[in-house]
């Protein structure tokens, strides 16, 4: 892997992972057999600047097995945005799927989502689909952030920039090693550490200055705010210290999912048409 430094100058320079339209041969469930239900899950604050939470349980064992089997058919190479890179299959060697919206399983997690933002259920058109990204042995996503600097892909007709993030563990296969999470602008809060390195939510193994490494723990969640404040009517500009890593997998493989809200509704060819 390139070294921090050359990797935060391609991050800046516009890397993020490209929105996707929706896969067409995923078998959705249907509304009657299903009933949502959200998990008692448990916010922990990371970082008050940038809002960096931690949600504990935020995926169930149901919902992460029924995902997998949603997408396993569908998973083709993630891409990029970066217009400047020649070889986008060496920034993000990943495979990613994106899930149907009009799936109830789905939905019940965007709503999970949209009111852990506080935010009604009519704006669940600024969700992305959510999607699912397979990591093997050696396979990575370099550093980068999830805010786009291009106006052309945050665009009024896309819905604006992604406002935020989730990232949520799927399924981490026994014996897996490396495939952590790394912000290394991140720091935890003070007097924190202790208890993060004894729950093995993250890596206390690295080096303090390479900031915060979330280690994958099936079910958990990373949340955080990717746009900084600004003044009414004002476009919101992209918060730097949000650039993050998939570190490499070196033994076994994970599946994560990110979920992502834009300032405003995507659109229905992106959702798949479904508002």
């Amino acid at each position: 892997m390139p070294s921090l430094a050359s990797l935060t100058l391609a991050a800046l320079g516009g890397l993020a992972a490209t929105p996707q339209i929706v896969a067409a041969k995923q078998t959705v469930l249907k509304t009657d057999e299903y009933v949502c239900e959200h998990p008692p899950y448990k916010p922990r604050i990371v970082s008050h600047s940038p809002l960096v939470i931690y949600l504990e349980n935020f995926i169930t064992p149901f919902e992460r097995a029924y995902l997998l089997d949603l997408g396993k058919s569908t998973f083709a190479p993630s891409g990029i945005t970066n217009r400047a890179s020649n070889d986008a299959s060496a920034i993000r060697t990943s495979r990613s799927t994106n899930l149907a919206p009009s799936d109830p399983v789905v939905s019940c997690i965007e709503t999970r989502a949209l009111r852990f933002q506080g935010l009604p259920a009519a704006a669940r058109g600024r969700i992305e689909p959510l999607q699912l990204v397979k990591y093997e042995p050696t396979q990575h996503f370099h550093f980068h952030t999830d805010w786009f600097t291009s106006p052309s892909d945050a665009g009024p007709e896309v819905g604006g920039n992604r406002a935020t993030s989730f990232f949520a563990y799927v399924k981490v296969e026994e014996g897996t090693t490396g495939g952590g999470t790394n912000f290394p602008r991140l720091t935890l809060e003070a007097g924190a550490e202790e208890e993060w390195c004894d729950e093995g939510w993250v890596d206390c193994d690295a080096p303090r200055e390479e900031g915060v490494t979330f280690r994958p723990v099936e079910g958990n969640a990373v949340f955080w705010v990717n746009l900084l404040d600004g003044q009414a009517g004002s476009t919101r500009r992209g918060d730097e210290r949000t650039l993050h890593a998939g570190l490499p997998v070196v033994t076994g493989g994970k599946v994560g999912m990110n979920i992502w809200t834009r300032e405003g509704s995507v659109g229905e060819e992106i959702r798949g048409g479904v508002a």
